[in-house]
């Protein structure tokens, strides 16, 4: 005779008990400095309390945290129809509760253990952001942006352990640099029978960077003694385009769109020392809307 028999495999570190609670307020101030320059400043304050308690022995993750975040919009007028606008902002970026919480899920793609880590601290991030637009039609524009952000304590996957399993880290710190280009218009300026057409898109170009410090640039250069301390930033993308086709027909109430996307190359996550960091290839989609 043939017996199966089953048994419960399931570990007590698989079981967690956690909680996020952020406490907030603000205050914001609008006023008009001159004729032409309106300024919007404004202060957050945010309280951050995560845990996350594993029904085993394993480290728990506390993260305590009081923040103040500073933001400042300057928008200069140009006219009635062009701004300049200039704003800096202070953001947070937390980690999930699924990132902090001590136990390891086998990944659907790729067949990886993800492992949670309860050291992973959040990402604060300095922004800055200067644009140009022009507003030369009702639901048309042109726009030039440029902006810088720079990051505190990232969050990044990285290959971890002797089977090569996936971790959640902190680096150091990251920048992006970049800029960006957007139009939007109706085709009634090519010709009039093309009225209920419009055609709009924006691209843009970034500039990221990670400092590679401490074991991870020792083992590199152990390998390739010519090794970069620095790479870009995960799941940032060099170029982002989007463009868009659009009809709309207020007298048969019918909206269209025709949608094109694609980005590029962007690094997906870590390795260890000498061996080739893992890249997501680009994808182009095409998207149809109708109602």
């Amino acid at each position: 005779n043939m017996y199966s028999y089953w048994s419960n495999a399931t570990y007590a570190r698989d079981q967690y008990d956690a909680h996020q609670i952020v406490s907030a307020g603000f205050g914001q101030v609008e006023a008009r400095l001159f004729d032409n320059l309106d300024a919007v400043l404004g202060v957050r304050y945010e309280k951050t309390d995560m845990e996350s308690k594993n029904h085993d022995t394993a480290a728990a993750a506390d993260i305590q945290a009081n923040d103040w975040l500073p933001a400042v919009s300057l928008v200069y007028h140009i006219g009635k129809e062009m701004n300049v606008r200039f704003a800096y902002g202070k953001t947070l970026a937390r980690p999930s509760l699924r990132e902090i919480s001590t136990f390891a899920q086998e990944e659907f793609t790729g067949s990886r253990f993800l492992h949670g880590n309860p050291n992973l601290r959040y990402t604060q991030i300095d922004n800055y952001d200067l644009r140009w637009e022009w507003f030369s039609r009702p639901n048309e524009i042109a726009a030039v942006s440029v902006f810088y952000k720079r990051f505190k304590d990232p969050i990044e996957v990285a290959m971890w352990g002797s089977n090569l399993d996936r971790i959640p880290v902190n680096v150091e710190k990251a920048t992006n640099i970049g800029a960006e280009f957007e139009l939007r218009t109706g085709l009634d300026r090519v010709a009039n029978k093309l009225r209920n057409f419009s055609v709009g898109g924006n691209f843009t170009l970034v500039s990221s960077e990670v400092k590679i410090t401490g074991d991870e640039l020792s083992l590199m250069r152990m390998i390739d003694p010519e090794a970069k301390d620095t790479r870009t930033m995960a799941g940032q993308s060099p170029f982002l385009l989007n463009v868009n086709l659009g009809f709309a027909s207020d007298k048969s109430g019918t909206r269209a769109d025709l949608l094109y996307n694609v980005f590029g190359r962007r690094f997906y996550y870590n390795s260890p020392g000498g061996t080739p960091d893992v890249y997501e290839k680009p994808r182009q989609s095409v998207d149809a809307t109708c109602s």
